[in-house]
């Protein structure tokens, strides 16, 4: 039973509508905190219980808003692929799934094991509205296997370096509050 609801959860999130305007702010450059309390962040938020300011943070660390963001992981590093368009990043999104290799895409930076486990194409990731869906998604299974915990946190990366990942995670919880305040 709990997998068919987690099935069913899932495909809900790969068929959630594009949502255009998460995307265009986020590529229009206007705003580099587009994603602080926008409505994606608090629907993903609210939908699987967990703090919407934590998935800001994630968000901020992960790929600091880029929607289009890929990185690439070898040998237990990530190598950044920044400033692609929608069309770029989706080319190399497929090229990497094509080729079965581990990488991250998106705004919460999604790994590619997430979608072979769910049969979810990578393309799908690049709108932010989904991807926030997956991020939070991911936070929370974290969060039930560790309880709220900085080591839950911590394992949203699943990098071995935990500690700076936390470390990371913390400084931009800080330093978001500090742009919220400027914003008031």
């Amino acid at each position: 039973m709990r997998q068919l609801v987690l099935v069913g959860a899932l495909l809900f999130i790969a068929l959630v509508p594009f949502r255009a305007e998460a995307g265009s702010e986020a590529r229009s450059g206007r705003d580099t905190y587009w994603y602080l309390n926008h409505r994606c962040i608090q629907e993903a938020a609210h939908r699987y219980h967990v703090s919407p300011v934590l998935l800001e943070a994630i968000v901020h660390v992960e790929s600091e808003g880029n929607p289009f963001a890929v990185g690439v992981n070898r040998q237990g590093v990530g190598e950044s692929r920044g400033g692609l368009s929608y069309t770029k990043a989706a080319e190399l999104v497929s090229r990497l799934w094509q080729q079965g290799a581990n990488f991250d895409v998106g705004v919460g930076q999604i790994n590619s094991r997430h979608l072979e486990q769910y049969r979810v194409h990578p393309v799908h990731l690049l709108d932010p509205c989904v991807n926030l869906q997956w991020a939070a998604f991911v936070l929370r299974q974290n969060l039930d296997l560790f309880g709220n915990t900085w080591v839950a946190i911590g394992r949203y990366n699943g990098s071995k370096r935990l500690t700076q990942y936390v470390w990371k995670i913390y400084r931009a919880l800080v330093h978001l509050e500090k742009v919220r305040k400027t914003r008031r």
